[in-house]
């Protein structure tokens, strides 16, 4: 990540947070690029292969396919994984534009050589409704996955939220245009904040769990979502959570025209607070990726900027056991000296098998939670 010049600090309560002025703000840690895996190469060159017509639109399926999970490993930040031109929902997107029996039988036959843990990757792809009509293999894949899913909640069974009763969290005002990124939080506190939804099967869980464990959360959710989901816009407020925006559709901003842009993180604001019944005073760039420029344009709006210094990966980590050591290992580095915002993603359904045990490891370590109002 490339260092930012510094300017005056925004002094907020216990918070000194300084502003980088003139540079793209870039938050992610690199990760070294990974070999493509063999079993993809052999994939690749054997998925479609009917010796039909449709042979080599298979062959392209698997092709992209093999991009996408490929893409994902060497990504070294989500931001960098969502320009790579290879996602998910781009290559089942491609597949239904075609709206052909036979591209659909297709599309399945490779989704159905992946391993568990790569199916995952596409899970959020393969789950929306518009999937579950155009994939005939819908219902196999999903109960591959559960079956993936329920193994790993086996492994986590012993952990439960309720074991891990937290005090009161810390609350604390924030100005209107202050920037937070977690890193100047007093030793042993820690701020949970999620991502991405609401998701209308995995975000009453995650609440649930945080309610038995009387812990406060943050939640940026996306315009278009809260607006689909407005019970649980509702219920965050009526819990005590605090409640955010990453824009109307959580698309990174950078690639947008001026218009464009200030329109996705206006109505992102609007499309949450309408649903909600509650103002939206955070945003929170998606993906981390900001500019001096569109940081401006939150502070005319009167949004304080919610970034991280402590982020899960949960985006690219399919074993629950990976995404939980990665935030501990994190938490617990020099650097971060035992305090942070995490980031998580409330649609991932590995956040939700870890979660309980995160607080766990958050109790044992006798941290304290923080809460921005």
């Amino acid at each position: 990540m490339q260092s930012l010049p510094r300017s005056t600090p925004i002094i907020l309560g216990i918070f000194i947070v300084a502003v980088g002025a003139g540079t793209t703000l870039q938050f992610g840690k690199k990760r070294a690029s990974a070999k493509p895996s063999p079993a993809r190469s052999a994939r690749a060159q054997s998925a479609g292969q009917t010796g039909d017509e449709y042979s080599r639109l298979g062959d392209q399926y698997a092709e992209d396919v093999d991009q996408v999970l490929e893409q994902r490993e060497r990504a070294v930040s989500e931001f960098e994984w969502s320009r790579s031109g290879f996602l998910p929902s781009d290559v089942i997107d491609a597949a239904m534009a075609l709206k052909n029996p036979a591209a659909s039988r297709e599309i399945c036959k490779i989704l159905g050589t992946l391993s568990s843990q790569e199916l995952v990757t596409f899970e959020a792809a393969i789950s929306r409704p518009e999937s579950s009509k155009f994939l005939p293999c819908f219902n196999t894949l999903r109960k591959k996955l559960e079956d993936f899913w329920d193994q790993a909640r086996g492994r986590f069974a012993v952990a439960s939220s309720a074991d891990a009763q937290f005090d009161a969290p810390v609350s604390i005002a924030v100005e209107e245009g202050a920037i937070l990124d977690g890193e100047s939080l007093p030793e042993g506190h820690v701020a949970l904040s999620f991502d991405g939804g609401p998701d209308p099967l995995r975000t009453p869980q995650i609440l649930d769990m945080l309610k038995r464990a009387g812990a406060k959360a943050s939640f940026f959710m996306t315009g278009d979502g809260a607006q689909a989901n407005s019970a649980l816009a509702q219920r965050m407020v009526e819990e005590g959570h605090t409640i955010g925006t990453i824009g109307l559709k959580n698309v990174a901003i950078s690639v947008l025209n001026v218009k464009a842009a200030e329109d996705e993180m206006e109505k992102g604001r609007s499309g949450v607070a309408s649903a909600a019944g509650a103002p939206v005073r955070f945003f929170r760039f998606p993906f981390g990726e900001a500019s001096e420029f569109y940081q401006n344009f939150v502070t005319q709006k009167k949004m304080a900027t919610f970034f991280w210094n402590i982020d899960s990966d949960d985006w690219k980590l399919s074993e629950p056991e990976q995404v939980l050591k990665n935030i501990l290992t994190q938490l617990d580095a020099p650097s971060n000296r035992h305090r942070g915002i995490i980031r998580l993603h409330d649609s991932a359904t590995q956040t939700g098998i870890l979660l309980p045990s995160l607080l766990q490891e958050l109790r044992g370590r006798k941290m304290q939670l923080v809460i921005f109002r």
